[in-house]
């Protein structure tokens, strides 16, 4: 498996979900060998074809209701599952998310981790100290093991 271009999808992914905006992809039609531009938007589930043919790969659409702040573990799991693996996202947040705590220290000021080596906070809490930040595709790339 080519985990170079799956960290590349996943941070696509990362970004529509936490943006709920359109993004333009450019792909090739492998069979006609010709450019296709297709507009995804994650929000309205549309998908504009600007070219034909195209073709769509089929990733599961997982809500992150559950999850307020997980869009990583979210298009992780969504991810993972195209590619084959039995997961869901509450397990990928549990055992696989590196997180680590925050906290507010002495000086009121917001301490914690790096949001390239682990996801800052809980992703299950909204508000209040300790809730969930997002983090950057290398620590997610962690939690998938690469």
């Amino acid at each position: 498996m080519n985990f170079k271009f799956i960290i590349k999808e996943l941070f696509l992914l990362q970004i529509l979900i936490a943006t709920n905006l359109s993004l333009p992809i450019r792909a090739m039609d492998v069979d006609n060998k010709k450019k296709i531009a297709t507009e995804l938007s994650i929000s309205s589930g549309e998908i504009k074809n600007s070219c034909a043919p195209t073709k769509l790969i089929n990733v599961p659409y997982i809500n992150q209701n559950e999850i307020v702040y997980g869009c990583e573990a979210v298009s992780s799991t969504m991810l993972l599952q195209y590619y084959g693996y039995e997961i869901n996202e509450q397990e990928f947040t549990d055992k696989y998310l590196i997180k680590k705590d925050w906290f507010v220290g002495s000086d009121n000021k917001p301490y914690g981790p790096d949001p390239y080596a682990a996801y800052p906070g809980d992703p299950y809490k909204s508000s209040g100290e300790n809730c969930g930040f997002g983090s950057f595709a290398p620590s997610t790339a962690k939690s998938i093991g690469y």
